[in-house]
C-alpha cells in the first residue's frame, strides 16, 4: 500500500464538509488552483488545470454562490465551480462553443447553460468520492439557474475525462485538442 493509498484509506473514515466557499477561503483557493496548473506540475498523470483564476474571479464566484468546497480537518481538499464571471476570455470561448453545440442540436435551443465549470481535488483527497458529493451540492445550488453545465477538458488530461464520465458528464463534441462536455442539471442523462 502506497503512502497515497494509506492516506486515502484514513480519509474514508474522516468527516468532511461540503459547503459554499466564503471570502475567507479565497487565498487558499487561489493557491490550490495555482498549484494544479499544467505549467506548475512535474507530471500530468494525476490531472491538471489549464485555467488559472485570481482574486477577482474567485470573489465573484463566492459572492454569486457558484463555488462549493470540500473541507477536511480545516483544509480545502477541493472545489467545484461554475465560472460565468471570468475576465480572462474563457467565458467568451465557452459561450461560442455552446452556441456551436446549440447550432448542431447537441444542446436544446434557449437552454440555460453554466459555463467554465472546473473541479479540482487535491491529490491526497482524490478517490474518496468528493467529486460526486461536491457536484451534487453544486447542482442543488444551480438547478434554478442552469439546465446544463458546460466545460472543456484537454485530451491530454485523461484522468479528468474519466472522472467526469464516471460522474455522468457526457462528451458531446471534440474541438482540436479538447473535449466539450456537458452535464444535465435538471434532466440528468438527457443525452
Amino acid at each position: 500500500m502506497s503512502l497515497h493509498d494509506s492516506q486515502t484509506s484514513h480519509l474514508k473514515l474522516t468527516s468532511f464538509k461540503i459547503r459554499c466557499a466564503d471570502i475567507g477561503d479565497i487565498i487558499s483557493l487561489i493557491d490550490l488552483n495555482r498549484r494544479w496548473q499544467k505549467t506548475n506540475l512535474e507530471s500530468l498523470k494525476n490531472g491538471f488545470l489549464s485555467a488559472e483564476f485570481g482574486y477577482d474571479t474567485f470573489l465573484a464566484l463566492v459572492q454569486n454562490k457558484e463555488i462549493v468546497i470540500a473541507e477536511i480537518e480545516g483544509n480545502i481538499a477541493g472545489y467545484y465551480l461554475v465560472n460565468n464571471y471570468s475576465i480572462d476570455g474563457i467565458l467568451i470561448r465557452h459561450q461560442k462553443m455552446v452556441d456551436d453545440l446549440i447550432a448542431k442540436s447537441l444542446i436544446p435551443i434557449n437552454s440555460k447553460v453554466g459555463l467554465g465549470v472546473q473541479v479540482l481535488i487535491d491529490l491526497n483527497y482524490q478517490g474518496i468520492g468528493l467529486m460526486d458529493k461536491m457536484l451534487h451540492y453544486l447542482i442543488n445550488l444551480m438547478a434554478h439557474k442552469y439546465e446544463f453545465l458546460f466545460s472543456t477538458i484537454s485530451k491530454e488530461n485523461q484522468k479528468s475525462l474519466s472522472a467526469h464520465i464516471r460522474s455522468n458528464w457526457r462528451v458531446v463534441d471534440e474541438i482540436d485538442n479538447i473535449y466539450c462536455i456537458i452535464y444535465g442539471v435538471v434532466i440528468k442523462n438527457k443525452f
